[in-house]
């Protein structure tokens, strides 16, 4: 079931029901965010300088040690790579327990596209499109089961061509602003290939870079045990992701992205 996680006051789209599960489309904008105060810096040492305080009708500061989301009222901009990390389901990810501060999307591919707002493909299509059932490798729980490492009649994300892998490129103007919290779910490639994901700013510079080794299992066929979410927290905003392989094809799922205060 697709969901979509806002923080409510202006409705923006109406629920509806795809074939199958329902797939709730229901999207709202939270309340403008006061400004907030300076920023942390970050030492060599890796130590988090303490956030600035909100501002009226801000968020939290970041807080000291890094730990937690990074703060909407103006904390500093202290980038947060996350994973590679155990995956079956949503509430597995950082972000399940998160407060969308604005808006917060979960793409799972179970109605076969690619339809969440503001994020177009440049390469990759939903797993279906090959016609091949058992090599579709989506999430556990997208079928209601995390536990039967499997989901059959499920969709995913694919690319042929590993290198070339799947990208996904937001678009600040339907969003209104750039995601601060992305992430994404690895689900197969070849056995011998390393996992890479990397995340830009709105000027195409590095936000940070990723790599998962020794995670792809011995089966192209369905299986979720090899699944591990790939993230990051940006507070200065994702434009695009980068997610690929470096033998095989890739498959990815569970594409997330939004703005969370905590």
């Amino acid at each position: 079931m697709k969901k979509w996680f806002l923080l409510a006051y202006v409705v923006l789209f109406a629920a509806s029901c795809a074939q199958g599960e329902s797939d709730i489309k229901t999207g709202v904008w939270g309340a403008s965010t006061g400004a907030g105060g300076t920023g942390g810096t970050v030492d060599v040492s890796g130590s988090v300088g303490a956030g600035g305080s909100a501002g009226m009708g801000g968020g939290g500061s970041g807080g000291a040690g890094g730990g937690g989301f990074a703060g909407m009222g103006g904390g500093g901009n202290v980038i947060v790579p996350l994973g590679p990390s155990a995956y079956r389901q949503f509430s597995d990810s950082p972000f399940a327990t998160g407060t969308p501060s604005g808006y917060f999307y979960l793409e799972d591919f179970e109605d076969k596209l690619l339809d969440t707002p503001g994020v177009t493909s440049k390469y990759g299509v939903p797993s279906s499109s090959y016609g091949i059932p058992s090599l579709v490798d989506s999430v556990d729980g997208d079928d209601q089961n995390p536990a039967n490492n499997s989901c059959s009649g499920c969709d995913a994300y694919f690319n042929i061509n590993g290198l070339q892998g799947v990208e996904f490129i937001f678009d600040k103007a339907g969003l209104i602003r750039f995601p601060t919290h992305v992430g994404i779910v690895f689900t197969d490639a070849a056995a011998t290939a390393d996992i890479v994901f990397t995340a830009f700013d709105e000027n195409d510079n590095v936000l940070t870079s990723i790599t998962g080794t020794g995670i792809a299992d011995q089966t192209n066929n369905t299986s979720c045990d090899e699944d591990r979410f790939f993230g990051v927290i940006a507070p200065q905003g994702v434009r695009r992701i980068s997610f690929y392989s470096t033998a095989g094809g890739i498959e990815a799922d569970h594409l997330q992205y939004g703005v969370l205060s905590d």
